[in-house]
C-alpha cells in the first residue's frame, strides 16, 4: 500500500500530537508525585535547561544518599522525626534539599505551618530566603501547590510568608 504525501504529513502530525500528549501526561504524573515526594519536588523545581518541561530530566543529580536525606525530611514533615543532624561533605546537595527546597515543599503541603530556619551566617539566610521565595513564585511550584501564594508584602524581602505563615530566616 502506498501513501500520498498528504497522508504521510497527516500521519506525522498525528504522531507529533500523540508524543506531546504523552509528555504532558508524564509531567502531570510528576506534579502529582512531587506533592508527596520531596526528591521528586526538588527534581521538578530544577529542570534541565535544555528540556525544561520534561519531568524526567533535572539539573539535580540524585544519588542514593539524596534519597535517604529526602526520606528523613519527609519523616520530619509528618512529625515522625523531631530532630535531625546532617553530616555530609560540602557540595553534596544538602543545602539545596534542606534549605532551598524543603521549606517551600513543606509549606505547600501545609501553608499554615510555622517554619523556622536558622543559619550561622546572615548572607546564607538572605540567599536561602530569596531562593525559597523564588521557588514559591515559580510556575512549576504553582503546578504542584496551586492554592499556595506568598502573602502580599513578603515578595520583596528575604522572609517569605505564605498566607498566614511566617517563614523566618535568621
Amino acid at each position: 500500500m502506498q501513501f500520498t504525501p498528504e497522508q504521510l504529513d497527516e500521519a506525522k502530525r498525528l504522531i507529533a500530537i500523540a508524543e506531546e500528549a504523552e509528555r504532558g501526561t508524564a509531567r502531570q504524573l510528576a506534579v502529582i508525585e512531587a506533592y508527596d515526594s520531596l526528591i521528586r519536588f526538588v527534581q521538578l523545581m530544577l529542570p534541565d535547561i535544555r528540556d525544561p518541561l520534561n519531568p524526567d530530566k533535572s539539573r539535580y543529580i540524585t544519588k542514593a544518599f539524596h534519597l535517604l536525606l529526602a526520606e528523613v525530611l519527609e519523616r520530619v514533615a509528618v512529625g515522625e522525626v523531631l530532630r535531625v543532624i546532617l553530616n555530609l561533605p560540602p557540595r553534596h546537595g544538602k543545602s539545596e534539599v534542606t534549605s532551598r527546597k524543603f521549606p517551600p515543599w513543606i509549606l505547600g503541603r501545609d501553608p499554615y505551618l510555622h517554619v523556622l530556619f536558622t543559619t550561622y551566617n546572615e548572607d546564607f539566610a538572605l540567599d536561602f530566603g530569596r531562593s525559597v521565595r523564588e521557588t514559591m513564585q515559580s510556575p512549576a511550584y504553582q503546578e504542584v501547590f496551586p492554592e499556595v501564594r506568598l502573602r502580599k508584602g513578603s515578595q520583596s524581602d528575604a522572609r517569605p510568608h505564605s498566607r498566614s505563615v511566617r517563614l523566618g530566616l535568621h
